[in-house]
């Protein structure tokens, strides 16, 4: 008997005799592993310059506004109707992917248009659409997130999101500790997102047969006709939270937008990290 199989056995053992003990572990892991992108912060803001720190701030900002058009709520949707109807998850799914194909298009668009609007700043700029392909793939991340938990995977739901926020720390860091610059710390965002997304890819097709997405007009009306309401709420949140360090970056300096962003951080994991977590869920 190999030594893995024998593992899974005893996880999947387990599972079934104290399922909401280990799904809270899980649960726990997957919000705790947010403090890996805490650290990747104060790193970046260790290494960069001020000017670079607010560049990085910025840009993070403005794409993660985008992000939630991309993902216009069909991340929360996903989870309701896979965990109502199981048996439908693989159509389900593949038909949620290609509604995002769309959406993911439209985001894409918008960074494309708005970051030369909004800001003249060349490395800005580049720094936003480096950022932008990694909510892109970010945003198909966060489906495979809702699949899983309407499934009932939590296990492999701490497993992806631990991986992916390592990975981006490991890639950030060394980026930055070896000296390169914040559009270098944007291109390892992307590479890491990349690696991410080939590695759930090949897990949704271990679960689901095929991971292909699916163009059916009908489903896509009722899917999105769940997920605009939710769409629109986060969205509206998005907006609260980061707007006002887009307004500073395009009214001051790099190097005030940064000091801001900094303190910010601070402001948000003491007082909105409940808020954040159920985002991010």
């Amino acid at each position: 008997r190999r030594p893995g199989g024998t593992l899974m056995r005893l996880l999947d053992r387990l599972t079934a005799r104290f399922p909401t003990l280990l799904n809270s572990v899980y649960a726990t892991a997957t919000a705790g592993s947010a403090g890996l992108l805490l650290v990747l912060l104060l790193v970046a803001g260790r290494y960069l310059s001020v000017d670079d720190y607010g560049r990085f701030m910025y840009a993070l900002a403005v794409t993660t506004i985008i992000e939630t058009v991309m993902d216009i709520g069909l991340a929360h949707v996903t989870v309701r109707a896979v965990a109502r109807a199981p048996e439908s998850a693989p159509t389900l799914f593949r038909n949620v992917l290609g509604l995002k194909v769309a959406w993911v298009a439209i985001g894409l668009v918008l960074i494309l248009v708005s970051a030369p609007l909004l800001r003249s700043d060349p490395v800005v700029v580049r720094l936003c659409y480096l950022m932008g392909l990694s909510s892109a793939a970010r945003s198909y991340f966060l489906t495979a997130r809702g699949l899983l938990q309407g499934t009932n995977r939590f296990d492999l739901e701490a497993a992806i999101v631990v991986a992916d926020r390592v990975l981006l720390l490991l890639l950030g860091s060394a980026t930055l500790m070896m000296g390169y610059d914040v559009g270098t710390l944007g291109l390892a965002f992307v590479a890491a997102r990349l690696v991410m997304f080939a590695g759930v890819t090949l897990l949704l097709r271990r679960l689901l047969g095929s991971a292909t997405p699916a163009f059916d007009r009908e489903v896509w009306r009722d899917l999105q006709a769940a997920a605009l309401p939710l769409g629109f709420f986060m969205i509206s949140l998005n907006l609260y939270s980061y707007i006002d360090t887009v307004i500073l970056g395009a009214m001051r300096t790099n190097a005030e937008t940064g000091l801001y962003g900094a303190a910010y951080r601070i402001y948000e994991g003491l007082d909105r990290k409940s808020t954040r977590l159920n985002s991010s869920h």
